[in-house]
């Protein structure tokens, strides 16, 4: 088990299956969108379905986490201080990678 922000320690199970699933469909629609698994007629069918709801259930999932932790009561009261630290955590990795694979291409 692992601390959240709130220090609630408990792990929602039916939220990490969720996830899971979430992430195997979009690797699977990514497969099929690019056709790498063959042309035939199901796909299209498989990836509208899969576009369709994969997105709402990773926010869904986050939604739930993020008030199942009680970060809301951290992030208002503290709230320049809470956007700075999840910049940190989220944003310098992104542009980092993002840099990196920039000048790659180049």
């Amino acid at each position: 088990m692992s601390t959240c922000a709130g220090g609630n320690t408990e792990r929602i199970a039916a939220i990490e299956h969720i996830k899971g699933l979430a992430i195997i469909l979009v690797v699977a629609a990514h497969l099929v969108k690019y056709q790498t698994l063959g042309a035939s007629a199901w796909y299209e069918v498989f990836k509208y379905k899969v576009y369709l709801f994969h997105m709402p259930l990773f926010m869904v999932a986050s939604g739930y986490v993020y008030f199942h932790t009680r970060s809301h009561r951290i992030a208002l009261p503290h709230g320049p201080a809470y956007v700075l630290r999840r910049a940190d955590r989220l944003l310098v990795p992104f542009l980092v990678l993002g840099a990196c694979m920039a000048i790659g291409k180049l």
